[in-house]
């Protein structure tokens, strides 16, 4: 998979007119259409990359999840399960196609879009301090 860097967002396909990015990823092909924990719905989802000003200009649309993972499984590689992300996600994406939000996960925006990890958690500490947490 490529890797990436950056701060990364998911979005419902029908509003990526709606505001700029710096990249898109397709999240689907390059993570969901191996991994057990998939959901089809995630075909009309994408990640997108935004910049600092991109953040502020859209902080109103933007909505971090917070809950507890279930069923959290990984893709077998050699006996070792890597890739573990949780099963029940689908909830939030429901929420950013409804009301046209930004959203931001923490698996997504790091092991799906194959971002180091400690790059995710130098900036996420302050995303979740100026943001709407749902």
């Amino acid at each position: 998979r490529p890797a990436h860097s950056g701060k990364w967002f998911i979005i419902h396909k029908s509003h990526r007119a709606e505001f700029e990015f710096e990249e898109a990823c397709d999240i689907w092909a390059q993570f969901f259409a191996v991994h057990p924990n998939a959901s089809e719905y995630l075909k009309q989802f994408e990640a997108v990359k935004l910049c600092d000003d991109q953040i502020v200009k859209q902080r109103n649309r933007i909505r971090l999840s917070s809950y507890k993972w279930e069923d959290v499984k990984g893709v077998s590689c050699g006996g070792v399960d890597k890739f573990a992300i949780p099963s029940n996600y689908t909830w939030f994406l429901q929420v950013l196609e409804k009301y046209h939000y930004i959203g931001w996960m923490d698996f997504m925006a790091n092991v799906v879009v194959n971002v180091p990890t400690g790059e995710t958690v130098d900036y996420m500490g302050e995303l979740f301090s100026q943001s709407v947490v749902i």
